[in-house]
Order: C-alpha cells, then sequence, then structure tokens
C-alpha cells in the first residue's frame, strides 16, 4: 500500500510544533505536484525519498530547514525568511528559483534549465554572482538589495537574458550593462545613481526608471 496516491496539492501552513516528517517511503505521494510549508519553525529537514511528480514547491518561515533534497521534477521553487538554509542540491528540471531572505546560503548546485531567478536580501553576494553568470538560459532576473553597490554580469554567461529587474538604492555600477545585447526590458528601481549606457538604451523595447 502506498500512501496518498491520488494526492496532487499538499498546504503545511502554522504548525509550530512540526520538528520531524518520517515515515515516507519510496512511492508515497506519487501524484503530488505543488506542495508548501510555512512557519513550520521546528522543522529541521524534508524527507530524503523524493516525490516523483513534484513541479512546484514553497518553503517559508522553517528557520530549522538547512538543505533541501535532490529532485528530478522539481521546476518552480520559491524559499523565504529561512534563516539557517545554507545548501541547494542538485534540481535538473528547475525552471523558476525565488530566494527572499536566506542569509545562510552558502552552497547551489547547478540548475541547467533554470530561466528565471528572484533574489532578495538578505543573501551572500558570492551566491549571487554564483547564480547569476552560472546559468546561460536565465531569461529573466530579479536582484533587490539594500546593500550591494555594484552587481558583475558576465554577458557572455548571459547569452539569453532578456528581462532585468533591479533594486538596489546603493548601486553604483553594473559593469556589463553594454554587453548584454539580448536584454529588451530593463526595470531599475531605487536605484538613482546608476548609470544606462545610450547603447543599450537604443536596443530596449521598454525602460522603466521607478523610484519606488
Amino acid at each position: 500500500m502506498k500512501a496518498f496516491h491520488s494526492l496532487s496539492n499538499l498546504f503545511f501552513e502554522d504548525m509550530y510544533r512540526f520538528s520531524e516528517w518520517s515515515g515516507v517511503q519510496e512511492g508515497d505521494f506519487s501524484c503530488l505536484e505543488t506542495m508548501f510549508i510555512g512557519s513550520a519553525f521546528e522543522l529541521m529537514s524534508l524527507p530524503p525519498v523524493p516525490f516523483v511528480s513534484l513541479r512546484n514547491f514553497t518553503l517559508y518561515n522553517c528557520r530549522n530547514v538547512v538543505t533541501l533534497p535532490a529532485s528530478t521534477t522539481l521546476q518552480e521553487l520559491l524559499i523565504s525568511k529561512c534563516a539557517n538554509l545554507s545548501e541547494l542540491t542538485a534540481l535538473p528540471s528547475l525552471q523558476s528559483l525565488k530566494l527572499l531572505n536566506c542569509p545562510s546560503l552558502a552552497t547551489v548546485s547547478q540548475f541547467p534549465s533554470l530561466t528565471v531567478l528572484h533574489v532578495c536580501d538578505p543573501f551572500k553576494e558570492e551566491i549571487l554572482q554564483r547564480l547569476v553568470n552560472s546559468h546561460m538560459m536565465l531569461e529573466e532576473l530579479h536582484i533587490e538589495s539594500d546593500t550591494i553597490n555594484s552587481i558583475c554580469l558576465d554577458p557572455l554567461k548571459l547569452p539569453s537574458l532578456k528581462y532585468l529587474d533591479v533594486r538596489c538604492p546603493n548601486l553604483k555600477s553594473c559593469n556589463a550593462f553594454a554587453g548584454l545585447t539580448s536584454l529588451k526590458i530593463l526595470w531599475i528601481r531605487c536605484s538613482p545613481r546608476l548609470h544606462i549606457p545610450d547603447s543599450l538604451r537604443s536596443q530596449l523595447e521598454e525602460l522603466r526608471i521607478l523610484d519606488f
């Protein structure tokens, strides 16, 4: 008997004493596609057995989770307010990654299918550089930070980037703007000191400079 063989959506929320999720066997949750775990402050880890159909996973306000199990099927991942998360393992099918307030994240694997990346304070700057410049299929990039003053982008490693959204009040430079030849949409928010070269302006289809 396999557990929950028809379940497709699973939500755990505000389970403040939820500290361990054990007993999951291979083949359980075989149709699970969407999972949300929020405000499980005591949860230490997730079952190591893969959820073979999981496509969309949100982990929110789970301060004691350190790593996520590897998954060959996961396509969309949102992690927010997970203070002790330190590692993201292999996720070969991942297309969209949002990391919001994950200050301890220090190790990330390659995500060869990644096309959308959203990173928000606080985070380690080296993690941002590694994520941005290691995924050649990246098409959409959002960066929000109140602390960083420069962003190092490598145009040769971002040949597919079409949409860039930057909200960094202290940002003074982005060294590769002129080389982002595929960029079509640029949003600059609360970044008054950032210079946009004329060569980039001429190729854009949409440019928004906002003070909020």
